[in-house]
């Protein structure tokens, strides 16, 4: 009887850390031994060995490679204390439909909520969001605004109750 001995999968997993109310989350799989080629499911459906846009929480994976040898993991995404909330805004962008900057966006970390404005030189409001995934395509009543300078306000209050706003310039470049 002729017996065939696999190597043992061994699979390490890393987490990040999020602060409160943030899904910025990544964890990250990576196969040490095992017989190629592995392949990957998460309780989330995906099939990478990695996953992004995480919460707090448990998550799992199951990982398994070419000899049928199954991994279960467990995945754990700690709330920190220690956050870096701020928030930021390009100075230029170029909505000029090449998939490339074409949108302005508030970005940054910790925020729970936010207003964001796009004013003209004149004071004429052209843009406005409450929600951090809505940028700004460089129109106005779905016309192309002129290249230029526009005037920037933002408002953020963040996880933690502190509360900041900003102001600035943006140039729309084509």
């Amino acid at each position: 009887i002729n017996i065939e001995v696999y190597k043992e999968l061994i699979v390490n997993a890393y987490g990040d850390s999020v602060c409160y109310g943030d899904i910025d989350g990544n964890i990250r799989v990576e196969v040490v031994q095992g017989t190629e080629p592995y392949s990957y499911l998460w309780e989330t459906e995906e099939t990478t060995p990695s996953i992004s846009g995480l919460g707090e929480g448990i998550y799992q994976v199951r990982v398994e490679d070419a000899n049928a040898c199954v991994k279960n993991i467990d995945v754990v995404v700690f709330m920190t204390e220690n956050c870096n909330y701020h928030v930021f805004l390009p100075n230029i962008f170029s909505p000029n439909g090449d998939g490339i900057n074409d949108k302005l966006y508030v970005r940054g970390k910790g925020f729970e909520s936010l207003k964001f404005r796009i004013y003209d030189r004149w004071g004429n409001e052209m843009f406005e969001s409450t929600d951090k995934e809505i940028g700004w395509d460089g129109t106005n009543a779905g016309k192309k605004v002129a290249a230029g300078v526009y005037v920037y306000y933002v408002a953020v209050k963040y996880f933690d109750g502190t509360e900041i706003v900003k102001e600035g310039n943006v140039s729309v470049s084509y």
